[in-house]
């Protein structure tokens, strides 16, 4: 476990988006590490920051549904705007039926269209 830890903690501090998730969730739990909520939200702001479309999803995910992490849909909605801006339509289609339901966000049917449409668009054709 210490071997894990210190190359999670090594990919953290050069801005590893996954590496950020994966040791936040330690500290959250405090599993191989002392229990810090504190540094845990750290790294997931670290993680955050991250071009990683799937750390931003995973993310918005634990924010929306308060799993690791303290439930804060209107984090999670940013988290998942952030991603759709870099081209995920998955987070694209969670952030609509969020801003259908106005959870988060202010419920808007338009926008709600807008975001699953464009997941739609973006989504790759299966064969």
């Amino acid at each position: 476990m210490v071997n894990v830890i210190e190359t999670l903690t090594s990919g953290a501090v050069k801005g590893d988006g996954p590496s950020c998730l994966r040791l936040g969730r330690l500290y959250y739990v405090g599993q191989g590490v002392e229990r810090s909520e504190r540094m845990a939200l750290a790294l997931y702001y670290g993680a955050e920051l991250s071009d990683d479309v799937e750390t931003l999803r995973e993310l918005g995910r634990m924010f929306f549904e308060g799993d690791f992490a303290p439930s804060d849909a209107e984090r999670a909605a940013r988290i998942y705007r952030r991603a759709a801006g870099l081209g995920d339509p998955e987070s694209l289609l969670i952030l609509g039926r969020m801003y259908q339901e106005g959870i988060g966000v202010e419920r808007s049917s338009e926008r709600a269209w807008e975001c699953i449409s464009e997941a739609a668009r973006r989504r790759p054709a299966r064969t």
